[in-house]
């Protein structure tokens, strides 16, 4: 029985979709920086979670007093995601970035999204 080409076309389209439909999913911001993900540890020890959260990050306090408290979000390709920071101390928010560098971030804040300054650096927590 040989097989109709019409047949081999049909497969050949699904293959082809399938193939367009995941390389979109790989990306999207959510998962164009899969290192930007999971825990890490600020300056004065407090553990901060960076998780996808719709199409952007989501990074909230893990540990410590302000535990809960949202301290960014961001979007981007990498290695810099721009957004929103936040200070869990006086829950003042500013136009900022989280930009990875390798096992590390540098956050940086800015006020009037022109003064711009890395305020910490926080390490992948183990």
């Amino acid at each position: 029985m040989f097989a109709s080409p019409f047949s081999i076309s049909r497969h050949a389209s699904a293959l082809a979709a399938a193939g367009l439909c995941a390389a979109f999913l790989s990306a999207s911001p959510a998962s164009a920086g899969p290192g930007l993900t999971g825990s890490w540890q600020t300056e004065d020890g407090e553990v901060i979670s960076i998780e996808p959260c719709g199409d952007r990050y989501c990074a909230s306090v893990a540990t410590g007093a302000y535990k809960g408290a949202s301290v960014a979000h961001v979007s981007g390709p990498g290695p810099e995601y721009k957004g929103r920071v936040s200070d869990p101390r006086d829950g003042k928010s500013y136009p900022g970035s989280l930009i990875l560098e390798g096992r590390q971030i540098a956050v940086k804040g800015c006020i009037m999204e022109v003064f711009c300054k890395t305020v910490q650096h926080w390490q992948q927590a183990r």
